[in-house]
């Protein structure tokens, strides 16, 4: 009871631990089984991309009907984890594929390096970002996805490039 007066309860708690269980459990597995699963990854993440570029579909359409008719479609949850779990593989498998032309590239290097900070951070630029664009700009929602996708990825990009540029800097002048 103390949870919902200070605003802590979320209804979809219960599903996000255990996909956050089932993910880590799965990171588990795929780190303990590492050569196979890369080799695995290389030989189908054509496939992953497929299944993405579906459920990507799927979940765009849920989204679209969701904000137009005011209903909610309760698969829509799953189909983005469903999207989630069929993209992380098929970029993975672009990465491993074409490796070693991407690291010839400096910027892609401090990109890679950065990709934590990243990934930890681009949340609250996604809550910053539809905050202030959608108080700002009066589009339809396909272009505001669009310009929330560029602000946020840009900004989430640069900024922990940056940072781990900073560090990076200042652990070489301790030295």
């Amino acid at each position: 009871d103390i949870l919902l007066k200070i605003g802590i309860h979320n209804s979809y708690n219960h599903g996000l631990f255990t996909s956050y269980i089932f993910v880590w459990v799965l990171g588990c597995v795929c780190g303990k089984y590492y050569d196979q699963f890369v080799e695995f990854i290389k030989m189908h993440f054509w496939k992953f991309g497929i299944a993405a570029l579906i459920f990507f579909l799927e979940d765009a359409h849920i989204a679209y009907k969701t904000s137009l008719y005011i209903e909610v479609y309760p698969i829509g949850n799953q189909l983005r984890l469903l999207y989630l779990y069929t993209m992380i593989p098929f970029m993975y498998g672009l990465f491993l594929v074409f490796r070693p032309r991407l690291y010839r590239s400096d910027l892609f290097a401090k990109i890679d390096d950065a990709t934590f900070p990243i990934f930890l951070f681009h949340i609250y630029v996604i809550y910053a970002v539809n905050g202030f664009t959608s108080s700002l700009f009066k589009l339809g929602q396909l272009k505001m996805y669009f310009v929330n996708f560029i602000l946020v990825y840009s900004i989430s990009v640069t900024l922990c490039v940056l940072f781990k540029n900073y560090i990076r800097r200042s652990r070489n002048e301790k030295l």
